[in-house]
């Protein structure tokens, strides 16, 4: 933890003015041709945790003059011209490395900007799919028709370079189904409990197998109500048997089409 003191906004700017006094007293007091100078370059790296950006630029005005006084009031003892030259080098170091605290600065406040950004992104994203799912939880699902997923087994049945195992059982599908919804229809008018019986259970069967999920409930009711002998009921049916089924074969006319393209 650090001191109170140490938290002072004053505190980086203090010590900085006081290292930098002694480096140049320093300077003057050491003859032309050494280089203490150099210590101004560590005193830059303080700037990095003022909370000022322009602080490394001032600090490297600063050091810039001072470096310049010190050339011209130190005593003598070197060539005037490898001293200056020293130091112009000694200058270009500096404000290299001014740019380079700046350039990074930039860098981190650049990555913050779009890590904000993201992160703003993907909060909008959950609160989006939040709602979302909400909402269908608080909607009944509505009912599904056909599931592709049930074809699966069928797929892998097939074989390289043989005719298309799916479009030949949909194409089966589309024509006996008719023949045994017809048979079903036409035993529900007529009260015909055992016609009623054989064309569900095989209506059924095959609609099971080809994924239709809703279909295969109504076949599932008419079952029941066979059973209890609610034929009156059971014929309240038809208008959901056929839609559902006009449904379904449209569904599985449209998947037959486009595999035999």
């Amino acid at each position: 933890m650090f001191k109170p003191w140490l938290r002072s906004p004053w505190t980086l700017p203090t010590i900085t003015i006081v290292l930098t006094s002694g480096v140049f007293a320093w300077d003057l007091l050491t003859p032309l041709g050494l280089v203490p100078w150099l210590l101004y370059i560590p005193i830059l790296l303080l700037t990095l945790w003022m909370p000022q950006r322009r602080g490394a630029v001032m600090a490297a005005c600063s050091f810039t003059i001072l470096i310049i006084l010190g050339a011209i009031f130190s005593s003598r003892r070197a060539s005037i011209e490898i001293a200056l030259f020293n130091r112009f080098i000694g200058i270009a170091v500096l404000w290299s490395t001014t740019f380079l605290l700046l350039w990074k600065e930039t860098l981190i406040r650049q990555s913050q900007e779009v890590l904000e950004q993201q992160i703003a992104a993907q909060k909008a994203i959950l609160q989006r799919t939040a709602g979302r799912l909400g909402q269908e939880n608080n909607e009944p699902s509505a009912p599904l028709s056909v599931d592709p997923k049930a074809w699966q087994p069928i797929l892998e049945a097939q074989r390289p370079g043989r005719p298309d195992v799916l479009a030949k059982m949909l194409g089966l599908y589309l024509k006996d189904s008719r023949e045994l919804v017809d048979m079903l229809l036409a035993a529900l008018a007529n009260q015909d409990s055992k016609a009623i019986q054989e064309s569900t259970h095989g209506l059924k069967s095959c609609s099971t197998m080809m994924g239709a999920r809703r279909l295969t409930s109504l076949c599932d009711q008419l079952e029941m109500l066979r059973q209890t002998q609610s034929l009156d009921e059971a014929a309240t049916l038809i208008p959901a048997i056929r839609e559902e089924f006009s449904r379904v074969c449209d569904i599985f006319s449209a998947e037959l089409a486009r595999r035999t393209v």
